[in-house]
């Protein structure tokens, strides 16, 4: 049996994993999680974006998933939205990929062009 604060602190982790996934924010992170990005490995793109913007501390970001973008041969596919800004879309995403755009793009505000489109 876990202690009443062990079940507080997990109660707090479960909540912020779910802000994560519903609140606005001022970036929203949208993954393809079509059958083709799910096969190209969008569910672990997916997770260690949840993972890695929990362990920065960054709020106000939202991170969703969409069906399919329509080029299956560039999964898997993270759009990047912002009020202020343009539709950033990376390609060929991976785990490595996704740690290196939620410290440049989301905490530095730099996109990492080489892993865009075009």
């Amino acid at each position: 049996m876990k202690s009443l604060v062990e079940l507080e602190k997990i109660q707090k982790e479960v909540y912020k994993r779910i802000n994560l996934r519903t609140q606005k924010g001022d970036y929203t992170v949208s993954v393809a999680m079509d059958d083709c990005g799910l096969a190209a490995g969008a569910r672990q793109v997916l997770l260690t974006f949840l993972e890695e913007i929990e362990q920065q501390g960054l709020e106000n970001i939202r991170v969703v998933q969409t069906g399919c973008l329509g080029d299956c041969s560039i999964e898997p596919v993270v759009e990047i939205f912002h009020a202020d800004e343009p539709k950033i879309t990376y390609v060929h995403m991976t785990e490595e990929k996704a740690r290196q755009i939620v410290k440049e793009h989301l905490v530095n505000h730099k996109v990492v062009e080489a892993f865009t489109i075009g």
